[in-house]
């Protein structure tokens, strides 16, 4: 951990996934180039951004419920600030670089113009551009769609969690979650190849399931806290999670079994020391982690660049090496600028200014 009780092994797990998610879309991008078709791809990350949902699950039970909370004492308002500052800058700043580049790109390549409506802007502003009912395929920044669905598991899931964390004792949410994983990986394989995963009903499930994953692992390693798994049993459960997901992923069908593995990993990399925790703890997969969200969120437009710039030069376009290598080579730095200058300081703009006017409206019930 470090001094603010961050769990340094599971910051470098997020950066580990983003990147995997990252070399997935320029996979998929300078393939597009080719044939369309998406059978010989080399990376595949798709299933990774569930690694996300399961990873924030835990995080927010870590801390914000390290002590039971009562509904009536818990500060919501601080809460729902913090998440929004987390997620909404940087999402709402990429969502209209993406329109924006979606115009550009329209313009150069003289491509039929994708219509862009007040309605999807609507969305996009209040994160529920795929949620159920309301969205719809159109994101302008399609990775979004991830932070949509989680944002809103924040609203309505975690306060169900704190309700279940006095009813159900450990044991019992444990066998609801291996319940729910179960059907869950039903449903995804039931629904047409057609049907987008990363869209609507399927897309929030996703997120929810998750996110309860996490908060169960949370609390078996409160509950377990002493339990030590041997170091080849983590790395056994990651060359198993990569060996499936780069081998069995295909355009329209997942191995979406592979869920079920996702929490015990997670949970093995919390309590256990391995090959796999110390290269998490590394500084670079480290830094990865740090600065994930906004490789996430920035890659797509980078990755147009890219696209934009091997159609002019001979040797680029459909070259997957160089394709992967520029995405990381240019994403990374940027990712960075876009962390320090500006994810973190809107974020902790936007929390003061909360704080501030939630210091005096306190201030000026007590004088009442």
């Amino acid at each position: 951990m470090t001094k603010s009780g961050e769990i340094v092994s599971l910051t470098g797990l997020r950066g580990f996934a983003a990147v995997f998610v990252v070399l997935y879309h320029a996979n998929q991008s300078a393939i597009a180039h080719i044939d369309g078709h998406y059978d010989d791809m080399i990376f595949h990350g798709r299933l990774f951004v569930d690694v996300f949902f399961v990873l924030s699950g835990f995080v927010m039970s870590y801390v914000y419920l390290r002590s039971p909370p009562e509904i009536r004492k818990f500060k919501w308002k601080r809460f729902f600030l913090a998440r929004f500052a987390r997620v909404y800058p940087l999402h709402i700043a990429t969502a209209l670089a993406s329109f924006a580049g979606i115009l550009a790109l329209q313009y150069v390549s003289e491509q039929p113009p994708k219509e862009l409506t007040f309605h999807e802007f609507l969305r996009e502003i209040t994160l529920t551009q795929a949620m159920p009912v309301i969205g719809n395929d159109q994101i302008w920044n399609s990775p979004s769609w991830s932070v949509s669905v989680e944002f809103w598991t924040y609203v309505f899931v975690f306060p169900t969690l704190i309700i279940l964390q006095r009813i159900f004792s450990v044991r019992q949410t444990t066998v609801i979650l291996y319940i729910l994983l179960p059907l869950l990986i039903l449903y995804l394989y039931s629904l047409d190849e057609n049907i987008d995963r990363a869209r609507g009903l399927p897309a929030f499930l996703r997120a929810v399931v998750g996110f309860y994953a996490g908060w169960v692992i949370w609390r078996l390693c409160v509950k377990y806290e002493h339990v030590r798994f041997s170091g080849l049993w983590v790395v056994i459960q990651a060359v198993l999670i990569l060996y499936v997901t780069q081998m069995f992923s295909g355009q329209h069908t997942d191995p979406w079994f592979i869920l079920l593995l996702f929490p015990t990993f997670i949970f093995s990399v919390v309590v256990s020391r391995s090959a796999v925790t110390r290269l998490m703890e590394t500084r670079l997969i480290y830094f990865l982690g740090v600065i994930s969200y906004s490789l996430y969120l920035t890659h797509p437009l980078i990755l147009k660049v890219i696209q934009l710039f091997s159609q002019r030069i001979e040797g680029l376009q459909g070259n997957v090496p160089l394709t992967l290598a520029a995405a990381l080579i240019i994403g990374i730095p940027i990712a960075s600028f876009s962390y320090y200058f500006f994810e973190v300081p809107a974020r902790n703009y936007l929390k003061k200014i909360g704080n501030k006017k939630t210091s005096e409206t306190i201030s000026s019930r007590r004088t009442q």
